[in-house]
């Protein structure tokens, strides 16, 4: 019975992880040029300087596979930080030293990586790095290959 209850939460987590990834390409990285033109006025309303920048001045700004493992280290690593907060306040430890780190350190920790994660997919985009996709056929190996992480079939 174990066995079966940690096969039928096991599926349940790659049918999530899938949805998660569909959905990450559905309505983040087919929007990469508003994204991308967001980010800039943000980053020129901030005066964020270049070398903390997370996209480039030159078109496109983000190849469409940074965007998408950004955007999935982001979703996974949050959900992974929501889990953890939810666990420590169920425990009753909110206002303990554990509810500081649940609440705030694992937050800002996740904050930095993917910022970080950006800022090296930036300094990639502006050494060349372009998305080798052909975008006409209606084949998306970025999206298969991300599926195919989560279902650990890479």
């Amino acid at each position: 019975m174990e066995e079966l209850f940690a096969f039928l939460i096991h599926i349940l987590y790659q049918g999530v992880a899938v949805g998660i990834v569909v959905a990450i390409d559905k309505f983040v990285v087919r929007r990469r040029d508003a994204i991308v033109r967001t980010v800039r006025r943000l980053q020129a309303t901030l005066s964020i300087p270049p070398c903390l920048s997370v996209v480039s001045d030159t078109a496109p700004g983000v190849t469409d596979e940074s965007l998408r493992h950004g955007t999935e280290l982001a979703v996974f690593l949050g959900l992974g930080s929501h889990v953890l907060f939810i666990a420590v306040a169920m425990t009753g430890k909110v206002k303990s030293l554990w509810g500081l780190v649940a609440g705030v350190v694992v937050p800002a920790c996740v904050t930095i990586s993917v910022w970080i994660y950006f800022i090296c997919a930036r300094q990639r985009f502006d050494g060349g790095e372009r998305d080798t996709l052909d975008k006409g056929n209606g084949d998306n190996p970025g999206l298969r290959r991300s599926i195919g992480g989560m279902l650990g079939v890479v």
